[in-house]
């Protein structure tokens, strides 16, 4: 019996002891990694003006150069949120013993207009130091064999992380987030101190350079640092994955896959288990598992019939991966993934196989409400969906990185992106942006910078840059640089390097470029830009033969319309505020302007409206042009203190008069184009000739179609047609042939609009283009005279002007320029029609609206309700009838003239740098009549004849009363200054 008790007390302790055993093991054989420590939340914080470094400086692979001191335990004496920026939560830091020390950007001054020739970038004031965080956590049990990776989502501008006291890691650059590894500090069960410092100001050699910025860090936002996005620790097994990254397997239909591990020895027993599923429905579409052999493993599977991702069609999938040894999960990764190949094809560019047009918008990172970025994927996908809506299936994001949230939006809905490097990264930096964002389908491009000067030393670096995207996302393009400076702008003079043929260029620089780019980001001399209504698309044609490279235009458009001060109390209580409109509306108070602000805003987008039009169907036109990235799409007012120059505003809603249609009409995939001057005017009877062109660019040829047209004014038709067109070819630029319309004889000017579609397969496109007609001009007998140089230019067309002067005090002479004998006329009750500017001070006008930002130049136009042009077509601005009047120009600049200011039309200059002028007004003068037109008479224009027989009726009729008197003495004063300052200039 006692045997009997003492073996089963023996089988019972047996079976105990293992029970226990398990207990114990079991929590390790089954426990499943990653195990995460989320660290956002408060912070204990505190400040410093600039870094204490340690006595002895090191330098090792802990960190660059001297290493910081970490402040006393006693210092965290405040609270800050991660995420978060310091100059979010200032309150936070008011009331501590060292916000008496706190520094600020030296450079910021409130805004105030003018603000001289040359305004800078808005900016606010920021804080300027180095923030200490700290945070103490409890790391898991059981985990001395874990590897402990702490990832910081973003931070600006530079950080150092301790844990325990240790130094673990530095990280430079704000344009991706980063990791460091921990598990040598780290103590598992118990609290552990997390110590990171972030800095926005760096050695005393730096202070002076535009080091790591871009428009992420520029402007309203400047430098404001933290911790911008969230924080954890991840615990994984002793191997962890550090990268996934997945690709079409050259042309065939398979995925090349790349993972990258780290750990003690990379786990070199494991398995990788892998599956890829339908992002819908969870189902699997593939499955297997790989040995792991190295850190580094690729293998090659089928791509399992997924739908390729696109602008049209942004189809993703769910990949999963895991780490496993003896079924033990070591580390576990899920992504999306997208199957998109987009490859150059000579000239042209081919998303999965098909032709593509990149129609794109930049994006200078504006966000007036929150100041910097938002991380919310919802307020992208609006903003994309947007975007989309208008005809945009690209974004070029100017000299920054778009956040995870930007990107997954856009892998979403298939919003394609060129992602840009800050001014000043490093290599180092570029691996982490090019490794970062080549997990989004969307990220086609990767470009180094916008507009720097490429010598020969830029060039070789940027051609180590190539090699690390061929390297790290191949089935991504390279883009050297938006706008090749050196290269096809701003030479050396007199340089032998310079061709002069097809355009001032650098053929050896744009060789050597040319080996290691797939695409250009091409200036286009500023001809669909800067001077846009000069634009030509048969010069282009013949100027970007030579890139032999698809062209992505820079920057098209440009063009800027009024401030609009309806928005300034959507700023209030925003850390931007209101000061660019409160200074605007001071600016515009001061000149007695303030109650046309809103009619100058509307006629400004009226302008911007019609020339954006223009250059971008100018830009069409030209088939080496594969794209262009509009400026802009939306207003992004910190570049220049103000940057109004988009289709919407910077809330994203569509300005006056824009609709979606009408944008599409120029902006969509496939558009029709007409071949035609900048001049829209026609004589009555003349015969309208003029082609029409197809961009197509659908998913298919048109076999079979019709194209047809009509002429219309108004409920009149004054022609109309059609015709069948076949076998159009996608991807590529068509005649369709003339429109032919014989216009009828009328005797009052009338405003035209052609109206053209295309109907086919999966093709109706339509789109419309505005001309005028003019009956003809200078026909009949006036009672005037004229002197020599009006003679010249209109005499032949009035046969009753004579060049001698009328001997009566009556009568109405017209003159180039008002002398004293003029003057005398004119106080004897004699009336003058002035065709010039002279003596008045002038500036130059010309249909090319003020480029955006600037403060020279000019914005709207605005023409009054007056008798003189009620009978000249218009819609109270100037639209392409006006062409010629305003190119070549002048405006008569009433800023130092002590005359009431009445135009009959208005030039407006800029809301930054006023200039009240005329381009036609009218005095009286002693007991006569003074008309002036100083715009360009160009009589080979039916417009310009018209206006002038306008003006002549109109001053010999009825209604000629001018309102505004002004003395003789006014005039003879501006004749004594002319005088004086022709002297003065000999």
């Amino acid at each position: 019996m006692k045997r009997k008790l003492l073996l089963a007390c023996l089988v019972l302790g047996t079976w105990m002891l293992a029970a226990a055993v398990s207990a114990q093991v079991k929590p390790a054989a089954v426990q499943t990694f990653p195990r995460f420590v989320d660290l956002n939340g408060e912070w204990d914080f505190t400040y410093e003006r600039d870094f204490t470094y340690e006595s002895t400086p090191r330098r090792s692979e802990d960190g660059p150069g001297q290493i910081p001191v970490v402040p006393a335990d006693k210092s965290f004496v405040a609270k800050m949120p991660v995420p978060g920026y310091w100059d979010d939560h200032l309150d936070l830091l008011r009331s501590t013993a060292f916000w008496h020390t706190a520094r600020f950007n030296p450079g910021y001054r409130r805004l105030e207009f003018p603000l001289g020739t040359n305004p800078p970038d808005a900016s606010l004031l920021y804080l300027l130091g180095v923030g200490w965080y700290r945070k103490t956590f409890e790391a898991p049990p059981n985990c001395s064999s874990c590897l402990a990776t702490l990832r910081v989502g973003g931070v600006r501008l530079e950080a150092w992380v301790w844990l325990n006291g240790k130094l673990m890691g530095h990280h430079l650059g704000h344009s991706t987030p980063f990791e460091v590894r921990l598990e040598a500090a780290l103590k598992p069960g118990t609290r552990n101190t997390l110590t990171i410092a972030v800095a926005n100001v760096r050695e005393e050699e730096k202070a002076t350079e535009l080091w790591y910025l871009g428009s992420a860090a520029q402007g309203y936002q400047g430098r404001s640092a933290g911790i911008y996005r969230p924080v954890s620790i991840k615990m994984t097994g002793d191997a962890a994955i550090r990268s996934c990254y997945l690709r079409p397997a050259g042309n065939a239909n398979r995925i090349l896959w790349l993972l990258e591990l780290e750990g003690r020895d990379a786990a070199p027993d494991a398995v990788i288990q892998w599956a890829i599923r339908d992002a819908e429905n969870r189902s699997i579409l593939g499955n297997g598992t790989v040995p792991v052999r190295q850190a580094s493993i690729s293998w090659e599977t089928p791509a399992f019939q997924m739908r390729p991702w696109s602008d049209h069609d942004p189809n993703l999938y769910t990949v999963e991966v895991s780490v496993k040894r003896g079924g033990l999960v070591l580390d576990r990764h899920e992504q999306t993934f997208g199957w998109r190949l987009l490859e150059r094809d000579g000239t042209q560019l081919r998303l999965n196989g098909q032709p593509v047009m990149l129609r794109g918008c930049t994006d200078h990172y504006y966000f007036p409400l929150t100041t910097t970025a938002p991380e919310d994927v919802s307020f992208y996908r609006q903003r994309i969906r947007q975007l989309k809506q208008l005809g945009f299936n690209w974004i070029r994001f100017h000299t920054w990185v778009p956040s995870e949230a930007q990107m997954t939006a856009a892998d979403q809905l298939g919003m394609m992106l060129q992602v840009e490097g800050p001014r000043g990264f490093g290599v180092e930096e570029w691996t982490q942006i090019v490794k970062t964002c080549r997990t989004h389908p969307s990220v086609v491009f990767y470009c180094p910078g916008n507009e720097e000067m490429l010598d020969d030393e830029k060039i070789g670096f940027l051609q180590k840059l190539a090699a690390l995207v061929r390297e790290h996302a191949p089935d991504a393009l390279f883009n050297p640089q938006e706008a090749m400076k050196g290269v096809e702008y701003q030479l050396t003079a007199g340089s032998k390097d310079v061709l002069l043929d097809p355009f001032p260029h650098n053929p050896q620089r744009l060789a050597r470029l040319r080996t290691f780019s797939d695409v250009f980001g091409a200036y286009l001399q500023g001809r669909v830009s800067y001077s846009s209504v000069r634009g030509d698309w048969r010069e282009f044609d013949r100027w970007l033969a030579i890139y032999q490279r698809p062209v992505l235009t820079h920057e098209l458009g440009i063009h800027g319309n009024y401030l609009n001060l309806d928005l300034e109390h959507r700023y209030e209580g925003t850390r931007i505020g209101t000061d660019l409109f409160a200074s605007t509306r001071r600016n515009l108070a001061k000149a007695g302007l303030l109650s046309r602000a809103a009619l100058y805003y509307r006629n400004s987008c009226a302008w911007m409206r019609i020339l954006r039009k223009h250059a971008v169907e100018m830009a069409r036109k030209s088939k080496y042009i594969a794209g262009y990235d509009l400026l802009g799409a939306f207003d992004q007012n910190w570049h220049r203190s103000g940057y109004p120059s988009g289709i919407m505003n910077e809330f994203f809603e569509l300005k006056p008069e824009e609709s979606v249609s009408d944008v599409r009409r120029y902006n969509g995939e496939s558009v029709l184009l007409l071949d035609h001057s900048n001049r829209r005017n026609f004589a009555a009877g003349e015969r309208m000739r003029l082609d029409v062109l197809a961009s197509l660019y659908g998913r298919s040829p048109l076999r079979e179609g019709v194209l047809r047209w009509r002429v219309v004014s108004g409920s009149n038709i004054y022609g109309r047609g059609a015709w069948p067109v076949h076998h159009l070819r996608n991807g590529a630029i068509h005649p369709l042939g003339p429109i032919d319309c014989e216009l009828p004889q009328v005797t009052k000017p009338a405003q035209l609009t052609l109206f053209v579609q295309l109907e086919g397969d999966d093709y109706l496109i339509a789109n419309d283009w505005d001309f005028w007609m003019f009956p003809p001009a200078g026909t009949r007998h006036v009672r005037a005279s004229a002197d020599a140089a009006v003679m010249r230019q209109i005499g032949f067309r009035y046969p009753g002007l004579q060049s001698a002067k009328l001997p009566e005090s009556g009568g109405l002479r017209i003159v180039s320029a008002v002398e004293a004998d003029t003057i005398e006329h004119l106080n004897n009750g004699g009336d003058v029609l002035l065709l010039g500017h002279a003596p008045f001070p002038a500036l130059p006008t010309s249909f090319q609206m003020s480029m955006t930002g600037r403060a020279a130049g000019n914005l709207a136009t605005v023409i009054e309700d007056h008798p003189l042009l009620r009978r000249f077509p218009h819609d109270g601005y100037c639209d392409w009838q006006f062409y010629s009047l305003l190119e070549g120009g002048r405006a008569i600049n009433f800023n130092d003239l002590m005359v009431p200011f009445d135009p009959i039309l208005e030039v407006v200059s800029s809301f930054k740098l006023i200039y009240k002028q005329a381009a036609i007004f009218e005095w009286r003068v002693g007991n006569g009549r003074l008309l002036v037109c100083s715009m360009n008479l160009d009589l080979t224009d039916p417009a310009a004849g018209y206006l002038l027989d306008s003006m002549i009726d109109y001053m010999q009729g009825d209604e000629f009363k001018p309102r505004t008197p002004v003395d003789r003495g006014t005039l003879s004063a501006l004749l004594e200054r002319q005088a004086t300052n022709t002297s003065a200039g000999r």
